[in-house]
């Protein structure tokens, strides 16, 4: 597939992973909290998928790195730690804007509450 149709894609899934991710949101203040986690799993996945496809597109900024902020966030709703800590990782890799950067942070440091700051520091 080319550049663009990799960013076609990506924002197909992305659409479709916001909407599944509102549907979950929805679903969880109704009570209904198992088709909450299931939809937030779907929504993560489709995210991923879609920030995966412009992980080589490091020109694309802030694009690339609001993707796998919001997969890493969608991990971390779902209990995937290391996904979690991975995605994020991932989107500090290419330039993302400072805000985004600190929001990327956080997801690390959230998903990894038993590791020393400065040896996460060493990591990245």
């Amino acid at each position: 597939m080319n550049g663009q149709g990799q960013i076609v894609e990506c924002n197909t899934l992305h659409i479709r992973a916001m909407d599944i991710a509102e549907e979950a949101f929805i679903a969880n203040h109704k009570g209904k909290e198992g088709e909450a986690v299931r939809l937030y799993r779907e929504a993560y996945e489709l995210e991923a998928k879609a920030a995966e496809l412009l992980s080589n597109m490091k020109d694309l900024e802030p694009t690339r790195s609001v993707l796998y902020r919001s997969a890493a966030s969608l991990a971390m709703q779902v209990g995937e730690l290391d996904e979690a800590f991975r995605l994020a990782c991932e989107g500090l890799a290419g330039n993302p804007p400072a805000e985004i950067a600190e929001e990327l942070w956080e997801v690390i440091i959230d998903a990894s509450p038993n590791v020393n700051l400065t040896d996460l520091m060493n990591v990245i």
